[in-house]
């Protein structure tokens, strides 16, 4: 029996650039009963001590909150999958933290922690890096792992569990095949995870995604030259220098340590909510010496008084910089409370600077900016508003999750927050099509019926009378 939940298709190409997602029907029955040419069997874990604690790290890193996978559903039981839509250009070149091209030697799943999540190491020898950080240890070696959530594992038991979520029309990366992959770092930069991927056969490039293998010049606004794998190799590179290289050449970045006036006045900037003095702030600090900026950004932090919001742009510096994540997160997070223990530090600063941990990839600090709904208002409730449009956008599963367990009170005045979201009319039609396929006997069917309230109030109401 399959019972057709949602099933949407959005597409947009501008300058060449490709965003696409892919609703899927959900199912009813097991998810074993698919094909299972794609399973991979589990793999033990390592014997030695350091890699076992490794591994064991970062399946917690992946979880996700969700239902156990390993946990057999009632044969008439209805599921839903999720799916995610990051805005994606054609060439991702800034984005990336690596830019390769290489071979697939291994295709690896996990098992999240709480058995929530699959995720996939793609394991790739490298033939050629198009773009590296060397201050990245992802840059390090000839072989790098790159994760794809979602895949099936077939458990020592012989059970299959299987991850079918889906991340705007992302491929599959296939064992033995040559790709050139665009990644970026994830889990406070403790993982690296694919972005996009296009295939290499014969010189030539093809797509990678869930539709039929074509030349990528068939796709619109493509040139006819990049279909041959040496002049796209070619464009890449350049596009990686256009959009990294460019940032750099507009500050005077020296390696060597900047005077503590210099560098405070680069650590404000980078805070700033305006996006283009943001960005050539931290081109500015990223041309420093990692190593001696985080000591001087470490001394810095100690050098100023406790009510000093420096502290905070500090701690959120080297959050960037993910040093000490979590403890820098917790210093970030403290300036988001009612009465803020930093002199001249209001909440609408401290909402923007959680709201771009949120977009950096920290969907833990969704919780904390549905706590400050309630005390929000003016320039803040018009921040938290954007974040909660991006929390809902990039990943509307993990939302309605963290917004299911606030308290009844803090949850509707989220939702009058949301009303006035800065999300398009097609990715509100999306958002909505997801909540709607949310089944009647979910513990989240009720959240996801207020929300789609929110999401199609009129703004100027102002409450939403709960069911």
């Amino acid at each position: 029996m399959i019972s057709c939940a949602v099933l949407a298709v959005a597409a947009h190409v501008q300058r060449g650039a490709r965003a696409e997602a892919v609703w899927r029907c959900s199912q009813a029955g097991e998810s074993q009963n698919k094909v299972n040419s794609d399973t991979v069997a589990e793999e033990s874990e390592p014997l030695n001590p350091k890699d076992r604690e490794a591994r064991r790290a970062k399946n917690t890193r992946y979880n996700a909150g969700g239902r156990d996978l390993t946990v057999e559903r009632p044969p008439d039981s209805e599921i839903f999958f999720e799916q995610v839509w990051p805005a994606v250009g054609f060439i991702p070149a800034l984005e990336s933290a690596i830019v390769v091209t290489g071979s697939v030697v291994k295709v690896q799943p996990y098992l999240s922690s709480d058995r929530s999540r699959v995720y996939t190491e793609i394991m790739v020898k490298v033939d050629d890096f198009l773009k590296r950080d060397r201050n990245n240890p992802f840059s390090a070696t000839h072989t790098v792992v790159i994760d794809r959530l979602g895949g099936a594992l077939k458990l020592k038991t012989g059970r299959i569990v299987r991850d079918d979520i889906q991340i705007d029309n992302l491929g599959k990366p296939n064992l033995g095949k040559r790709y050139m992959f665009f990644a970026r770092t994830v889990n406070g930069g403790s993982d690296i995870s694919l972005i996009t991927s296009y295939e290499l056969v014969d010189g030539k490039v093809f797509t990678n995604d869930s539709r039929p293998s074509k030349l990528i010049s068939a796709l619109p606004g493509v040139p006819n030259a990049w279909a041959s794998e040496a002049t796209f190799v070619e464009a890449v590179r350049q596009r990686v220098q256009e959009e990294v290289g460019q940032l750099r050449s507009e500050v005077n970045a020296v390696r060597q340590s900047p005077s503590d006036k210099d560098l405070m006045k680069q650590v404000e900037a980078f805070a700033s909510s305006d996006a283009t003095v943001s960005t050539k702030a931290w081109a500015a600090i990223e041309s420093y010496d990692r190593q001696r900026l985080i000591s001087e950004l470490t001394r810095l932090y100690g050098s100023v008084s406790d009510d000093d919001y420096h502290k905070v742009l500090i701690a959120f510096t080297l959050c960037k910089l993910n040093h000490e994540y979590a403890a820098n997160r917790s210093i970030v997070l403290s300036s988001l409370t009612k009465k803020s223990p930093y002199k001249r530090f209001y909440g609408d600063w401290a909402a923007s600077l959680v709201h771009r941990l949120l977009l950096g990839g920290d969907k833990e600090v969704l919780s904390d900016l549905f706590t400050a709904a309630e005390w929000s208002d003016g320039a803040m409730s018009e921040e938290l508003s954007d974040a909660y449009s991006d929390g809902i956008k990039n990943d509307p599963g993990r939302f309605l999750k963290t917004l299911a367990v606030q308290s009844e009170s803090n949850r509707h005045k989220v939702y009058t927050l949301l009303k006035d979201n800065s999300l398009t009319k097609d990715e509100s039609e999306r958002v909505q099509a997801f909540l709607k396929s949310i089944p009647l006997n979910s513990d989240l069917h009720e959240t996801a019926q207020e929300t789609i309230k929110a999401l199609q109030s009129d703004p100027t109401r102002q409450e939403i009378n709960p069911q």
